[in-house]
């Protein structure tokens, strides 16, 4: 692990991406963080296949079932649960466990070998409207808080568009070991539908609950089941959610929120 002093990047992003979304959008989210984000903030991407041609010296695409084998184990060991379990074409977000476990699997690659103090995870389909200072990063995380994401309480699950963790924090493994389990020990199976936002809340509540660890709501109380981008930070941020979203090419609620 990395430890953070003065004058060292603190801050590091992970995203998971592959060909069937790179043309879409995929190339949008990373191109715009090339351009928005502070210089020394590092972009690890765990992408499906050979990756594009992107000259950046500080965008890393890492290829992801040599990095994390064991995404293609939990597919391999739970196909039989459901025709679509495997399946990431088709929307069907209650049963497509295997589509949302890239995401997990890659965010605990690097939480568990975390470079830098705090690890932030974006979705690819996030894409970077203004430029973001270490400034800006600084107050969406506190000495005291474990995890920053936006919370949609009393909404059925959280948004997992952006979230940021403290790696120092002493929670930390305790929060990993449990996130873990919902995949490597197929926890996730147990619940109502098999995705990674279930996956997240029945990790971070309870610990929240438990008043292990703290969190700061990036959605800042905003109304909407879309708070990311009619909070204050839609005016850096446009997230591109569901089919509807990616076929425009925006998102009409952060519109009228006037970004």
């Amino acid at each position: 692990m990395m430890f953070v002093m003065d004058g060292m990047t603190k801050y590091s992003v992970v995203m998971t991406l592959g060909p069937h979304n790179w043309e879409q959008y995929g190339h949008k989210s990373v191109e715009s963080f090339d351009k928005h984000w502070p210089k020394d903030v590092q972009l690890y991407v765990y992408y499906e296949g050979k990756p594009p041609e992107f000259n950046s010296d500080r965008v890393h695409f890492l290829d992801y079932h040599t990095e994390i084998p064991e995404h293609q184990m939990f597919s391999e060991r739970n196909g039989h649960r459901h025709p679509h379990v495997n399946d990431v074409h088709v929307n069907n977000i209650t049963h497509q466990a295997t589509k949302f476990a890239f995401k997990v699997y890659a965010q605990l690659k690097e939480l568990e070998n975390s470079k830098t103090k705090y690890v932030i995870y974006l979705d690819g389909d996030n894409i970077t409207m203004k430029d973001i200072s270490e400034e800006l990063l600084d107050r969406l995380v506190n000495p005291e808080v474990y995890l920053s994401f936006v919370n949609r309480m009393p909404a059925k699950y959280t948004e997992t568009s952006i979230m940021i963790w403290d790696t120092e924090n002493e929670h930390h493994k305790e929060w990993c070991s449990t996130y873990r389990n919902m995949y490597d020990g197929d926890k996730i199976f147990e619940y109502s539908a098999w995705h990674d936002c279930i996956a997240f809340d029945e990790t971070t509540f309870p610990m929240i609950n438990e008043k292990k660890i703290k969190a700061i709501d990036l959605g800042f109380g905003a109304p909407s089941k879309h708070p990311l981008v009619v909070g204050p930070l839609g005016e850096y941020f446009d997230h591109l959610k569901g089919p509807s979203r990616k076929e425009l090419g925006y998102s009409k609620e952060r519109k009228h929120a006037g970004f």
